[in-house]
């Protein structure tokens, strides 16, 4: 009766020991610097990344398409030439108007 008692007792004990290792595997799994926490970051990361290639992959676009229209159209460097430089064509008249300051309103 007495080894019954040691048997059961020794096969209860390793299966809170297996049980036991298995939810510390578990933990790791799921907590740990490689576990599912951490790939869900790094996948919300890479989609950051991706998003952040994608706009600058765009910005690439548009600014070698502007410099292509700088190199050969001229009506389009004239329009930048009088957007940014704030030049005029021969002729014009350039009129300028100040606009009113809001402490002079509500005095």
């Amino acid at each position: 009766m007495k080894s019954l008692f040691k048997k059961s007792s020794l096969v209860k004990i390793g299966l809170w020991a297996g049980a036991l290792l298995m939810g510390i595997y578990l933990a790791a799994i799921i907590f740990g610097s490689h576990g599912l926490l951490a790939l869900n970051s790094m996948q919300q990361e890479l989609s950051a990344i991706k998003k952040e290639n994608a706009r600058i992959e765009q910005e690439n676009i548009d600014l070698y398409r502007k410099i292509r229209r700088l190199e050969n159209d001229s009506e389009y460097i004239e329009q930048v030439a009088r957007q940014e430089l704030y030049m005029v064509a021969p002729g014009e008249i350039v009129f300028r108007f100040e606009e009113k300051k809001e402490s002079l309103k509500n005095e």
